[in-house]
């Protein structure tokens, strides 16, 4: 099917052929017409001419000329050429009568023309403008569909990574609680140090006699055992739940990395809280006298208490 500019293009062509037609029509009537008057103009002067020379003629063969024949005789010369010359202006009139009259014939044509190719050229555009407006309905309610389609992805993988943070954030906020309290952990077991270290210093300071310090000291060695191991046991599970966070990042890369067709629905599995170990009392502020003892040295660091087992 051809389109509107093509249909549009013919038609001019059409129209421009048209003219050609019109005009060589017109030029070959006018033409042969103008040639035929002119024929006939010249075959009226040669007439008027004849008759002029025959008059001439005429009054050149009497012997007598009177005044009478010769005064005629010019009267009907110049009857013969104000008619040569008025039928020369009558045919003038017409010629010109007559290419009016086709000059107003072409324009009719013309004009009739130019009313079909008009009335065509807005047939054609107002197919044409229908066959747009239906396009371009067509093509809004796609991208319509298009964008909601879109959404509907968008809304899919922001849900998707909202459960994510979620779950990263409820890991994390464990994390943060097991270093919160590994970290009083490190604090009590700073000041249980502090205080054997001045139990120590008291108990070199006083008498050797003293079997209650010795019990008390024992007791205070017992509690700084429970509280290293208490302090490994909270630094292994900050460990694993490190190693599982560290874990759990890495999949939600490479789920955020790979297509969102082709994520697995995953869920993250609540770690359970397996901490049974409860803050330990420090110390109490009535202790008994100090007793001798030797000197009990406390190493600073964690490795120094792994290993050791409470009596």
């Amino acid at each position: 099917m051809a389109s509107p500019l093509d249909i549009i293009s013919h038609k001019r062509i059409v129209l421009h052929l048209e003219g050609v037609i019109d005009s060589l029509r017109h030029e070959l009537s006018v033409n042969k017409e103008t040639q035929l008057r002119n024929l006939q103009r010249r075959a009226d002067e040669l007439a008027a001419e004849n008759q002029r020379l025959t008059a001439e003629l005429g009054g050149r063969r009497q012997v007598t000329p009177t005044l009478q024949p010769s005064t005629t005789t010019t009267f009907g010369a110049e009857n013969v050429n104000d008619r040569a010359a008025l039928e020369r202006e009558l045919l003038e009139k017409n010629g010109i009568i007559l290419d009016l009259r086709f000059e107003r014939e072409a324009l009719q044509l013309k004009v009739g023309r130019l009313e079909r190719h008009i009335e065509d050229i807005l047939r054609v555009y107002s197919a044409n403008k229908k066959r747009t407006e239906t396009f371009q309905q067509r093509s809004r309610v796609e991208a319509l569909e298009s964008v909601v389609e879109n959404l509907k992805l968008v809304v899919g993988r922001l849900q998707k990574e909202n459960d994510v943070l979620k779950t990263k954030t409820v890991s994390m906020s464990k994390h943060m609680d097991l270093v919160r309290e590994l970290r009083e952990l490190r604090l009590s077991e700073q000041k249980l140090r502090e205080h054997s270290e001045m139990l120590t210093r008291r108990l070199l300071g006083t008498a050797p006699s003293g079997s209650a310090m010795s019990r008390q000291h024992a007791t205070l060695q017992r509690r700084l055992q429970t509280a290293q191991a208490t302090m490994e046991q909270y630094e292994a599970e900050m460990l694993e739940l490190k190693q599982k966070l560290d874990e759990r990042q890495s999949v939600v890369q490479n789920e955020e990395a790979m297509p969102s067709g082709q994520r697995d629905q995953e869920t993250t599995p609540e770690w359970e809280d397996r901490r049974m170990v409860q803050p330990l009392q420090t110390w109490s502020s009535d202790l008994p006298p100090p007793s001798p003892n030797p000197r009990v040295t406390f190493t600073a660091g964690l490795s120094s208490s792994r290993g050791a087992s409470p009596p």
